[in-house]
């Protein structure tokens, strides 16, 4: 009888695990000996239908077959069985939810097991069908082998598998009793397993997390094959700690000894297994001492690159449209009004010596301006965001300060003096991880967080407050902002479970208000709401406004995007950042105040691309329009960039520019600047090929070339290696056409595949773990390093060179000219291109 031999599969997705996990890339499996070893070459990228399998013995083949499913990380044995998960429409598929396959085959390669259990979808947003397959071991001294299967997270009480490893017998279920250590505790589960040599038992590691606490800790327990518990050892709860520091099982050795990583302190202790006959076993600490091979949490070090030389050839200012005059009513960052319906507002903070300063700004009933008053910085940090402030009592206003950018930075309320600028913090507030502050007509205020909602009076001091697990607070799952009635109610507004939620002014829960009932459709995002002054309140849903009683009556629908407020006389008002506007009864403008930005100016530049044909396209936040300057400076045209943010325009062979208006969909422009048409792409990035109409389509993990009658004429589904594309990070043709190219980017690999124009002759360079975008011409690629500055890649031989541009560029878009000889960098804050010579 062979040496009982253990091999386990530890592969447990759930639903948070990430997207390149998801993928199933063919791969080899040895069996612990390393004399078997099956390749698994899988038909689809998420593990769905068949999948073609190779199993050999050294250099001999032992058999060669395809099975109609597809088994993910199978275990091998010593005398090459086989067992695994397989899913029949994929891990993750949310529209059909598929039948999990447990199976096992035979060293021939037939199929003895093919038990089939039916998933279903979970109810947690985003989370996969259930079950998945969590583990197998194998117990080949006693012919069993036991696969477990999970539930949503590590699969708490769910029994495993029990199957004959010789025939596929079914032996029925096997359940470890859980440690009363860790059944006490909220989240559990079972992270490892593994079997011991010359014995019937299986050493399990438990992890525990109790929430109440926030302490975990770790259970190893010893388990015979009837699913007694024969051993059990606790470590004591802990602070959470890094997965790569936690308790774990180092080893089990032939020898009837296991090994174990027993945290704090990386201690490592051995233990020796002997039996008193009859099943009864003795367990001895034999060893311990610190752990032999301590992981590292430092990140690997970079091999430095050689620096290479670029000529710098000068640089081209862009000739930027000139905007009208500015008015004072601009840069409005949050607007309210005071007690007598006069309009105020706060100008986004700008840059002075002494730091971030904002300017308060009250208007007239007219619209002209009442005056206007520098706010000083508050902090060391500066003023840096005012996220929000509204209507307060008299002259004081309070400001809702928050460091943002700085990890840990403080969160302010402050009171601020409207006509000196003068502020004073609000002392004696824990506050929460905040969500929204507003203003109650007594001069105190409501302040929002994630789950708690604190009731301040006019004399700052903490009035009442509850949080998510108070029952006046019903069932508050994703609060998104507060608002004070006339009459003193407080409402809540839930974007998750589609509620409002409304207090009495001392906190007793009155109702839920269902917004799917009142609204009869399912709202998409409810984020905001204000009062109308009349006992109801306006709701924000994602490019709609809402006007609805507290019994549930809709009242009106209005089409907007814009911030929104609601004056004292229950006017509502909007503004775009330019102007602020008044809305009748029809949501028609009845007033506007302000100048509205011109689309013939750029202010504020955000986004930037450069063409196959040298053109400089510059994307203005302000005015949601792209403006095209050619490689000299001077302005050509602008035309609007619509909704699409974050994807680029692109050129084909004839300057035509395709400018994004969602995810598929593209306004064409001819070389003029003149609209033509709108085209459907299929997809949202696009590449033209330069000598044809055809352009490649990509998305992560989808690569298509289409041609003008849009359809697919080739698909690259695997990079040059084989393996499914896993994180695709940027594509780039080359203005001639000749090379195309890709940077995909995996756990632990960042590499560049490069193609002709036709997706044909692909070979893959290492990049040495330095990712991001990459540009190409037809002898070098540039790709995205912050660490190091941009890594250049010399096409021809695959080496890799640093070039450190010059201090000072920071919001930088980078591309080739158009002959490939000279590299560019536009630098978008400064509208400035810059160029450098290429060596040949």
């Amino acid at each position: 009888m062979n040496t009982a031999t253990l091999l386990i599969t530890s592969f447990l997705l759930s639903p948070g695990t990430a997207a390149n996990d998801r993928i199933l890339q063919p791969g080899e499996f040895a069996s612990p000996s390393d004399e078997f070893v099956l390749f698994v070459d899988p038909s689809h990228r998420d593990g769905a239908g068949p999948a073609s399998y190779r199993m050999r013995r050294g250099d001999e083949v032992l058999w060669e077959r395809e099975l109609p499913i597809t088994l993910w990380t199978p275990s091998v044995t010593n005398d090459g069985r086989v067992a695994g998960f397989a899913y029949s429409t994929g891990y993750g598929n949310h529209i059909d939810d598929g039948i999990l396959h447990l199976v096992v085959l035979a060293p021939s390669g037939a199929v003895l097991v093919d038990e089939q259990i039916e998933r279903r979808g979970t109810f947690a947003m985003g989370a996969d069908p259930v079950p998945v397959g969590a583990r197998t071991v194998f117990v080949e001294e006693h012919d069993v082998v036991l696969m477990q299967t999970a539930d949503a997270g590590f699969g708490k009480g769910l029994p495993w598998k029990r199957f004959r490893l010789s025939t596929g017998e079914s032996l029925g279920e096997w359940s470890p009793p859980t440690p009363v250590e860790v059944a006490r505790r909220q989240a559990i589960g079972i992270t490892d397993a593994r079997c011991v040599p010359t014995t019937d038992l299986v050493l399990l590691r438990w992890w525990f997390w109790d929430n109440a606490t926030k302490l975990e800790g770790d259970v190893f327990s010893l388990v015979n094959l009837a699913g007694e518990e024969v051993w059990k050892l606790e470590r004591r709860e802990r602070p959470r700690v890094k997965p790569s520091v936690r308790g774990s099982i180092r080893s089990v050795s032939p020898t009837a000894t296991f090994t174990l990583r027993t945290p704090p302190g990386e201690k490592q202790e051995t233990f020796r297994i002997e039996s008193r006959g009859e099943g009864e076993w003795d367990v001895a600490l034999v060893a311990t001492g610190a752990q032999a091979s301590p992981r590292s949490d430092e990140p690997a070090t970079v091999v430095p690159l050689e620096t290479i030389h670029l000529e710098p050839l000068g640089e081209v200012a862009m000739q930027v449209p000139v905007e009208r005059a500015e008015g004072p009513i601009r840069d409005i960052a949050s607007f309210g009004f005071t007690d007598a319906g006069n309009v105020e507002f706060i100008r986004s903070p700008r840059t002075s010596a002494e730091g971030a300063v904002g300017d308060y700004v009250r208007l007239n009933r007219d619209g002209s301006v009442d005056f206007v008053t520098p706010i000083s910085p508050f902090e060391p940090a500066g003023l840096n965001v005012v996220t929000s402030w509204y209507d307060g009592v008299g002259d004081e206003w309070f400001v809702l300060m928050t460091d943002w950018g700085v990890e840990s930075g403080p969160r302010h309320v402050r009171r601020l003096n409207a006509r000196t600028g003068e502020s004073r913090a609000v002392h004696g507030l824990e506050l929460p991880e905040l969500a929204s502050i507003r203003a109650c007509r007594d001069g105190g205020f409501l302040v929002l967080g994630t789950d708690t909602l604190l009731v301040v009076g006019p004399d700052d001091r903490l009035r009442w407050q509850v949080d998510g697990t108070d029952p006046r607070l019903g069932s508050l799952f994703s609060p998104t902002d507060v608002t004070e009635t006339r009459e003193g109610l407080i409402v809540i507004v839930d974007c998750i479970a589609d509620v409002l939620h409304v207090l009495s002014s001392d906190g007793a829960y009155l109702r839920a208000v269902d917004l799917v009932a009142s609204w009869g459709v399912d709202p998409e995002y409810p984020s905001r709401v204000c009062t109308d002054g009349a006992g109801g309140v306006w709701v924000a849903d994602h490019g709609q406004l809402r006007h609805m009683t507290l019994e549930g009556e809709l009242l009106h629908t209005w089409d907007s995007d814009f911030a929104f407020e609601v004056d004292p006389e229950g006017t509502i008002w909007a503004s775009d950042g330019m102007t602020l506007s008044s809305y009748d009864e029809s949501g028609a403008p009845a007033q506007t105040f302000g100048q509205g930005p011109s689309r013939t100016s750029l202010r504020t530049p955000v986004q930037a691309s450069i063409d196959a044909r040298g053109r400089v396209i510059v994307r203005d936040d302000r005015t949601s329009t792209w403006h095209v300057f050619d490689s000299g400076g001077r302005h050509l045209f602008a035309c609007p960039a619509h909704q699409a943010y974050g994807f680029e325009p692109e050129a084909d062979l004839e300057g035509r520019l395709y400018v994004p208006t969602d995810h598929e969909h593209y306004l064409v422009h001819d070389a003029s600047g003149r609209p033509l048409e709108t085209a459907s792409l299929r997809f949202g990035d696009v590449l033209f090929v330069p000598d044809a109409h055809r352009y490649w389509a990509v998305r992560a993990g989808s690569v298509r070339l289409i041609d003008d009658a849009a359809i697919e004429i080739a698909q690259l589904d695997r990079r040059p290696d084989n393996r499914w594309w896993s994180d695709i990070r940027g594509a780039d043709i080359a203005a001639d056409g000749s090379t195309f190219a890709i940077v995909d980017e995996t756990h632990t690999t960042t590499a560049l595949a490069v193609f002709d124009p036709q997706g044909r002759g692909g070979r893959l360079i290492d990049l040495d773990g330095r990712a991001g975008w990459v540009r190409v011409c037809a002898k070098w690629a540039v790709v995205g390093d912050g660490e190091t500055g941009l890594v250049m890649v010399r096409l021809a031989d695959g080496s890799l060179h640093r070039f450190q541009p010059p201090a000072g560029l920071a919001h930088v878009e980078w591309d080739f000219s158009p002959s490939g000889h000279e590299l560019w960098g536009f630098d978008i804050s400064r509208l400035t291109l810059h160029r450098w010579a290429m060596p040949e």
